[in-house]
């Protein structure tokens, strides 16, 4: 399995919404070392800017610490070679928020080609990196169950 950049949205889901099990059981996934994957400093941002911006700031830096030791040594950097790089997509693919074109920047940068994230399609324009379905991850770690009856 090749390694994946999870998405911030993955461990919001995951702490948040009633019914995602998916989240969690494909965290703890990665915490078993049965899926190689990493994160970036900007996906924990983000973490902590959605909660902050909903006025939940306490709840946001107990997720993020959470995260942050789950992935602990995996957390990658953001570099001006990242920025560069992303302003370089972004002249192939102007239609793309630029928060995205940096991720994929992150991955590129790093050799990752799997993206895991279920902010829809953005990613499918840029050919250096490719989006894994929720559906596909499941296949690939042999999960069954109702997290992935629930979402077909």
């Amino acid at each position: 399995m090749s390694p994946l950049l999870i998405d911030s949205n993955i461990p919001i889901i995951a702490s948040e919404q009633i019914g995602e099990a998916w989240a969690t059981v494909i965290l703890n996934e990665v915490a078993k070392g049965n899926c190689p994957a990493f994160t970036s400093v900007l996906y924990c941002l983000e973490i902590l800017e959605s909660y902050w911006q909903q006025e939940k700031a306490f709840e946001g830096r107990v997720l993020y610490k959470n995260f942050k030791s789950l992935l602990d040594d995996q957390i990658l950097p953001l570099t001006v070679e990242d920025f560069d790089l992303s302003e370089s997509l972004f002249k192939r693919t102007p239609h793309l928020p630029p928060r995205d074109l940096i991720h994929s920047a992150v991955a590129i940068r790093h050799q990752m080609t799997d993206l895991f994230s279920i902010d829809g399609p953005t990613y499918t324009d840029i050919e250096e990196v490719r989006c894994v379905t929720l559906n596909e991850l499941l296949r690939q770690l042999k999960l069954t169950g109702d997290y992935i009856d629930e979402r077909n």
